[in-house]
C-alpha cells in the first residue's frame, strides 16, 4: 500500500486546513466562538488532494460573551442548551491544535493556514480565542500563521484569472449554505459546513490546486 505523500513541498511548507467556526455574533472580541470544525486536505501517492481527517468541538461561552439573535437564528445554536456537548474554549483549542501540529509534522509542514469561505471572519474568532485563553498560550500554541488565510473562491478566480468562473463558484457556494442551513441538525453544521468548502473547492480548483500551486 503506497504511503501518502507530505504537502510541504506542494505549499512552501504550509499545510492548509478547511476550518469553520459557528459564533454568537459577527465580533470577535466581544461574541461567542460557539462551534469550531475542521477538515485537513491529504496529498494522496498519485498527486491528487482529498478530504482527511476532521474534528468539530461544541464551545462553552466564554463568561461576559454577548450574542447576537441573527447569527444564532441563522445556525440554530441553543448556546446554553443541557443536552448540548460543550467544552471550554482552552480545552477545545488544545485537542485541535494538538491535531494539526501532529499532522504537520507528518506532512513536514512549518506551519498551517487556514482555509474558509469566510476565512478572514473564521481566522478573526480563532485568534481572538487564542489570546482571550493567554497570550503565551497564543504564542506557543497556535499552528495557524497569524495573518495568513486562502479563501476558497478568491484563490480559484485569480489562479484561473476568470472573475467569471470565481462569481460561478460563489453563487454556488451561497446556495449549498442556505441548503445546508435549512436542513442540518445545528450539532453537525460547522462540520458539513467544512465537508462542503472541501467538496466545493475539488469542484472548482482540482486542477488549479494541482498544477498552478506545485512547486519546481
Amino acid at each position: 500500500m503506497s504511503e501518502r505523500m507530505p504537502l510541504a513541498s506542494r505549499f512552501r511548507g504550509f499545510m492548509p486546513v478547511v476550518i469553520d467556526v459557528e459564533c454568537g455574533g459577527f465580533n470577535p472580541n466581544t461574541d461567542a466562538l460557539l462551534e469550531i470544525a475542521a477538515v485537513l486536505i491529504e496529498l494522496q501517492p498519485d498527486g491528487r488532494l482529498a478530504p482527511g481527517e476532521s474534528w468539530r468541538f461544541h464551545i462553552q461561552p466564554f463568561e461576559g460573551a454577548k450574542f447576537e439573535a441573527a447569527s444564532l437564528a441563522v445556525t440554530g445554536i441553543d448556546p446554553f442548551h443541557p443536552l448540548r456537548p460543550a467544552i471550554a474554549e482552552k480545552e477545545a483549542l488544545t485537542k485541535l491544535f494538538k491535531e494539526i501540529r501532529r499532522a504537520m509534522k507528518e506532512n513536514e509542514c512549518t506551519r498551517a493556514i487556514l482555509v474558509g469561505h469566510n476565512a478572514s471572519f473564521d481566522l478573526g474568532f480563532l485568534n481572538a480565542a487564542v489570546i482571550g485563553v493567554s497570550f503565551f498560550y497564543s504564542i506557543c500554541y497556535l499552528p495557524f500563521v497569524p495573518l495568513g488565510i486562502l479563501t476558497v473562491v478568491i484563490l480559484v478566480g485569480v489562479l484561473l484569472l476568470s472573475p467569471f468562473l470565481s462569481l460561478i463558484a460563489a453563487i454556488s457556494m451561497r446556495q449549498q449554505l442556505r441548503r445546508i442551513a435549512a436542513t442540518t441538525p445545528p450539532t453537525t453544521f460547522a462540520l458539513r459546513t467544512t465537508g462542503l468548502l472541501v467538496a466545493l473547492g475539488f469542484t472548482f480548483g482540482a486542477v488549479v490546486l494541482i498544477y498552478a500551486l506545485r512547486l519546481p
